[in-house]
């Protein structure tokens, strides 16, 4: 993915962020925009671009903390404790427990936060399916986040949540 200068500009108090990646297929823009969110997510680096002036300016502080962030993540974030295939589950509840419970066993959460998955899943349906086959469950940093990280799990077999267009999942995030 390729972060151009067109990505933000400014006006009046705030600065506005357009994602415009250039990938060559969908999976490379999904990729993109999941690193990109974790990125985003750094108070420090929110901080710093919401001082800048200018398109130019914010779009190499984006570039910085992109590559920055991208070293980094191929140091700590993305490890092989961090994955487990073909795990069983039988239903949306336990595949998010599952994912969940890997994240505790690698200390980036407490228990609190699996639970806060499945009540957040519970209340608000099938919207973490994000692609097909694909489901990011999540909850609040509050909720038990130790560390910033990530777990992938796939399933032995696909489970329904509930999206029409996305079902059945295979991997969650």
């Amino acid at each position: 993915a390729i972060i151009t200068d067109s990505n933000c500009y400014y006006q009046g108090e705030q600065i506005y962020f357009v994602c415009m990646l250039a990938a060559n297929t969908k999976d490379e823009h999904s990729r993109a925009l999941f690193e990109l969110s974790y990125m985003f997510s750094d108070r420090i680096f929110r901080n710093k671009l919401f001082k800048v002036r200018s398109e130019k300016e914010a779009a190499s502080l984006i570039k910085l903390y992109y590559k920055k962030w991208k070293d980094n993540m191929k140091k700590e974030f993305f490890k092989k404790e961090y994955i487990k295939t073909n795990i069983d589950a039988t239903n949306p509840e336990s595949a998010i427990r599952a994912v969940g419970v890997l994240m505790e066993d690698n200390g980036l959460v407490k228990s609190t936060y699996t639970d806060a998955m499945v009540e957040i899943f519970n209340e608000h349906g099938p919207y973490i399916v994000i692609a097909p086959g694909l489901a990011m469950p999540h909850a609040r940093p509050e909720c038990g986040v130790n560390k910033v990280g990530a777990c992938v799990v796939s399933l032995s077999n696909p489970i329904n949540f509930g999206n029409k267009d996305n079902d059945p999942v295979k991997m969650l995030i």
